[in-house]
């Protein structure tokens, strides 16, 4: 939950202060990490402020460096970091694009312990 709530918010971040259109771009993680301090009570609101690790502002950047800090109650409880690379979604789209073949898939398998 913090990690999804965490990475949308960076996206929010990327598209409303750093210069880029809404689907312009696609972040590429390369570091995440996550502490949590406290318990986290799921179905009770949590705020979130996202800002750069660095003091460092810049116009449309290629590289992201963010950290997300949850509050809950009023109190800390936890932070989120996030360092990757901004790529442009046609190049994103290329660059994921792979065709898996049918044998490739997940199965189930049975395992018996007895």
């Amino acid at each position: 939950m913090l990690i999804e709530m965490a990475r949308q918010a960076m996206y929010h971040y990327v598209y409303s202060c750093s210069g880029y259109d809404r689907g312009d771009v696609s972040i590429s993680m390369n570091n995440l990490g996550l502490s949590c301090q406290q318990y986290v009570i799921s179905s009770y609101e949590l705020e979130l402020l996202v800002c750069h690790r660095e003091s460092e502002y810049r116009n449309k950047p290629k590289t992201v460096d963010k950290i997300a800090r949850f509050y809950q109650r009023g109190q800390f409880v936890g932070s989120l970091t996030l360092a990757g690379s901004v790529i442009n979604t046609r190049l994103f789209k290329r660059l994921r694009n792979l065709s898996f073949p049918p044998t490739h898939w997940f199965k189930l398998v049975n395992l018996s312990c007895a």
